[in-house]
């Protein structure tokens, strides 16, 4: 029952709120899982008509973060900082 719970939450995420989740694995490696559900919800909104571009918006979030070779807690906590700020906004 606790996945069920899960999965209608991730149902309930605005797509924007679903890539975040994304960016964070692809970025970080944390919640794949989570980022697997999250890219199956967009698929299936895709098959359903949904016109939101989460291919791009994902590209285009990932170049916003430094590459690993450049990043240390500082910046990281900042990017971190940045992307919920502007998944918040949206």
């Amino acid at each position: 029952m606790e996945k069920e719970k899960k999965v209608n939450k991730v149902s309930d995420l605005a797509s924007k709120a679903l890539c975040a989740y994304i960016v964070s694995y692809r970025a970080l490696g944390v919640n794949k899982q989570l980022s697997i559900e999250c890219m199956q919800e967009l698929a299936k909104r895709e098959m359903e008509g949904d016109k939101f571009d989460y291919y791009s918006f994902i590209e285009e979030e990932l170049a916003k973060i430094p590459k690993v070779g450049s990043l240390n807690y500082n910046n990281l906590f900042e990017v971190l900082k940045s992307t919920v700020a502007e998944v918040k906004k949206k």
